[in-house]
C-alpha cells in the first residue's frame, strides 16, 4: 500500500548532510495500513519511520427514489413536483456533480429545480433535485434522470408517466338527410354522441343551428 516515489539517497551522506526519499500511498482497499520506512547503510546503521494511512471507499453516488410514476395527465397539463435525493455513500467528495434529464423523450419532463448541478458532495453528502410531468401528447412516456461526477460514477432515476388525450366530441353520422316529410308531421332519427380523447368531457349541451333551426 506504500511505494517509494524518488530517493536521492543512493550515495554515502557526508557528516552533516541530508538526502530526501519520497514515499507515495496508494490504497488499493478501505481501511487502516501500516508501513516502515528503512534507510540502511554499513556503517551507520538502520534507521526507521513507521507509515500508517487510511484507504477510503472513493466517491459514489446514488439516487432516491430510483423509480417515479407520476401517473396518468392529460395532455398540456402537468403534475406536481416529486423530490429525488442525490447521495454520496462513498467515503471520499465526489467531483462536480451534472444531473440531466436523459431519452428521446426528455421533453415530456421538467427538472424543477436542481440543486446538485456544479456541487462537489463530501462522503455522506446530499442534494436536492425536483421534477414534474407535463406531456404535449398521449402515450406512455419514459425518461432517465441521470446524475454524474467524476469521481462519483452515475446514478439514475427512471421517470415514467401517461399522457392522456383531450376529451374529444364526436356525432354519428356527420350528415343525415330525413325522408321527405309531409308539413306539420315528424320524422325522427338519433344520432350518437362520442368521446375519443382520454379524459371525461365538460356536461353536455345539445343545440340546433342552421338555417331552419325551427324545422328540427
Amino acid at each position: 500500500q506504500f511505494s517509494i516515489a524518488s530517493d536521492t539517497c543512493g550515495t554515502a551522506l557526508s557528516p552533516g548532510g541530508t538526502c530526501a526519499v519520497t514515499v507515495r500511498f496508494s490504497p488499493t482497499t478501505t481501511g487502516a495500513k501500516v508501513g516502515r520506512l528503512s534507510v540502511t547503510a554499513s556503517p551507520g546503521g538502520t534507521a526507521m519511520t513507521d507509515l500508517t494511512g487510511s484507504g477510503l471507499a472513493p466517491g459514489a453516488l446514488s439516487i432516491s427514489p430510483s423509480n417515479q410514476d407520476f401517473g396518468s395527465i392529460v395532455q398540456g397539463g402537468m403534475t406536481g413536483t416529486q423530490n429525488f435525493t442525490v447521495t454520496n455513500t462513498g467515503g471520499s467528495p465526489t467531483g462536480a456533480v451534472t444531473a440531466m434529464l436523459a431519452g428521446a423523450q426528455a421533453n415530456q419532463f421538467t427538472l424543477v429545480s436542481d440543486m446538485c448541478s456544479t456541487m462537489v458532495l463530501p462522503a455522506g453528502g446530499t442534494c436536492m433535485i425536483s421534477a414534474r410531468f407535463n406531456p404535449s401528447t398521449p402515450g406512455f412516456k419514459s425518461v432517465g434522470l441521470q446524475i454524474t461526477a467524476s469521481p462519483g460514477g452515475t446514478t439514475n432515476a427512471n421517470l415514467t408517466g401517461t399522457g392522456l388525450a383531450q376529451a374529444s366530441l364526436s356525432v354519428s353520422p356527420t350528415s343525415f338527410t330525413f325522408p321527405s316529410t309531409t308539413v306539420n308531421a315528424t320524422s325522427v332519427t338519433n344520432f350518437t354522441v362520442s368521446n375519443s380523447g382520454g379524459v371525461a368531457s365538460g356536461a353536455l349541451s345539445s343545440n340546433i343551428g342552421g338555417t331552419n333551426p325551427t324545422q328540427f
